[in-house]
C-alpha cells in the first residue's frame, strides 16, 4: 500500500492548499494521516517540499519562505539526524591563519582550543591580538603576522557547529574572495539587516539560558553570491584580497563597523563577496547598539553616502528566529536548509 505522504492525490491536495496560501489547512489536512512521530516528521518534510516548489514559482513570496523555514524546523525537531561528514579534503597547499582579538583569557583559551580541533591535520596558525586599539587595527596587525593562504577573522566567542568545516571553507574560497556566515546583497543603509528578506542571507546561532536560537536570514542554496556587506562575527578570505584592501583603522578606530566597511569596500572594488550557508557559527554574544555604534554609523554613512542601494519597493520582511532544545536538532536544521534544498 502506498504511504499517504507518497500518494499523488494527497500531495496534490496539500499542494493545492499551499498554492492558495492556506498553510494551516495544509498542515491540518496532512495531520489526518499521521499515526506516529515519524509520520509527523515526514508530514513536515512534505510541507517543506511543497513550500519549496511554491517558491520556485514565486521566489519573492515571503509566506512561502516562512513556511519552508518553519516546516524544516519542525521536521528537524521531530526527526534529527547526525550530519554526514564530507569525504572531500581541502586542496593541497591550503594553509590557514585564524586571527582573533581578545582581552578575555578564558574566551581566548576556548577559541584557540576550538580552532585547533577544527583545523587538526591542516597547516595552520592562530594569531591572537590581546591589546587591539580597535578591531580594524587589531586585524591589520594580525594580517601582518599571519602566514596562511586563507585568513579567518573570528570573534573570541565563536564556535563552528557544522561538520566538514575545512573542505567547505576551502571550496567556497576557490570561487569567492571573501565569505561570511551572514550578510546582505542589498545594502540600503548603515545596517546590513535593514534590507529585509529576500536580500538577507545566512544563518547565525546564539545560546542564552540553555536555549539555542538561530537567526535565519536566508539559505536558499549552499552559497549566496553577490553579497555587498557581511556580519563581522566570522568571515574569511584569501590572502590576495588583503594585498589591495585593508581594514580602515583611521576611519573606524573603535569596535563597530569594521566588518561592514571591509566587506562593502571589497564589494565596491569588484571582489567576489558571498555568504556561505553551510557553515553555521554559534555566537556567544549578540551585538548591541551603544552610543559608540551610532557615532560610527554616522561615519559609515558619510563615507559611503553615494553608494547605498535604493530601498526595495516591496515591504521589507523580517528574518526568522527559531528555538531548539538541543544541538543535534539545530545542526540538523541548518544542514537540511543548506543541503536538502
Amino acid at each position: 500500500m502506498t504511504h499517504p505522504f507518497r500518494d499523488p492525490s494527497v500531495i496534490a491536495a496539500a499542494g493545492a492548499l499551499i498554492d492558495q496560501r492556506r498553510f494551516d489547512e495544509a498542515l491540518a489536512y496532512l495531520s489526518r494521516f499521521v499515526g506516529n512521530q515519524e509520520e509527523l516528521a515526514q508530514g513536515y518534510r512534505l510541507l517543506a517540499d511543497l513550500h519549496r516548489a511554491a517558491l520556485v514559482r514565486e521566489p519573492r513570496h515571503a509566506p512561502h519562505w516562512f513556511g519552508l523555514v518553519s516546516s524544516v524546523a519542525n521536521w528537524s525537531r521531530r526527526q534529527p539526524a547526525p550530519p554526514a561528514e564530507m569525504a572531500e579534503t581541502p586542496p593541497a597547499g591550503d594553509s590557514f591563519s585564524v586571527i582573533i582579538c581578545s582581552i578575555d583569557g578564558e574566551k581566548e583559551r576556548r577559541a584557540v582550543a576550538h580552532y585547533q580541533r577544527l583545523l587538526e591535520g591542516c597547516a595552520f596558525e592562530i594569531v591572537v591580538i590581546r591589546d587591539a586599539r580597535s578591531l580594524c587595527e587589531g586585524y591589520n596587525r594580525g594580517v601582518r603576522h599571519a602566514r596562511g593562504e586563507i585568513l579567518i577573522f573570528s570573534h573570541d566567542d565563536i564556535e563552528i557547529l557544522s561538520p566538514a568545516f575545512v573542505p567547505r571553507l576551502s571550496r567556497h574560497l576557490q570561487h569567492h574572495d571573501l565569505v561570511g556566515v551572514a550578510g546582505t546583497s542589498r545594502l540600503i543603509q548603515p545596517r546590513w539587516v535593514s534590507a529585509g528578506w529576500p536580500y538577507l542571507h545566512g544563518m547565525v546561532a546564539h545560546e542564552a539560558e540553555g536555549v539555542l536560537k538561530i537567526s535565519v536570514f536566508g539559505a536558499p542554496a549552499l552559497t549566496d553570491p553577490g553579497a555587498q556587506a557581511l556580519d563581522g562575527c566570522w568571515f574569511a578570505c584569501r590572502r590576495s584580497l588583503l594585498e589591495r584592501i585593508r581594514f580602515d583603522e583611521e576611519g573606524f578606530d573603535g569596535f563597530h563597523f569594521y566588518d561592514l566597511d571591509f566587506s562593502f569596500a571589497a564589494h565596491l572594488a569588484g571582489r567576489r563577496v558571498a555568504v556561505c550557508n553551510d557553515i553555521l557559527a554559534l555566537h556567544g554574544s549578540p551585538g548591541h547598539m551603544d552610543e559608540a555604534w551610532w557615532q560610527y554609523r554616522a561615519k559609515f554613512a558619510a563615507k559611503y553616502a553615494h553608494h547605498f542601494a535604493t530601498p526595495p519597493e516591496e515591504a521589507l520582511q523580517p528574518h526568522f528566529i527559531l528555538s531548539f532544545s538541543d544541538r543535534e536538532s539545530l545542526v540538523t536544521f541548518s544542514e537540511r536548509m543548506a543541503f536538502y534544498y
